[in-house]
């Protein structure tokens, strides 16, 4: 079996960890994403792709504004993962990060 790198998106991160894909010690590549570099005034041309091992995956749920009319709030998924190329612990989220899993 052949395995790939395939997207984490916000449409299919529940179901990813629901089915013990987007666990502790699966492999990870992930780098900003277009609206971060620009929201940072990044280099865009720097922008090469990361990997690491998932040390944990962390959820929570943001309470709503006055602005937000879900009144269940927002459920928020962040992802620690230990860099392969230098063995720091990084926190990602799909909000700032392209994020892709080998699966």
């Amino acid at each position: 079996m052949t395995k790939e790198f395939k997207p984490i998106r916000f449409d299919n991160i529940e179901q990813l960890c629901n089915t013990s894909i987007l666990i502790k010690g699966a492999l990870l590549k992930y780098r900003w994403t277009g609206s971060a570099i620009l929201s940072y005034g990044l280099d865009d041309h720097d922008n090469e792709w990361y990997f690491g091992i998932v040390s944990e995956v962390l959820w929570y749920i943001i309470k709503p504004t006055a602005q937000v009319s879900d009144s269940k709030g927002m459920l928020c998924h962040e992802i620690g993962v230990r860099e392969t190329g230098g063995n720091a612990y990084r926190t990602i989220d799909l909000k700032c990060y392209e994020i892709m899993i080998l699966a």
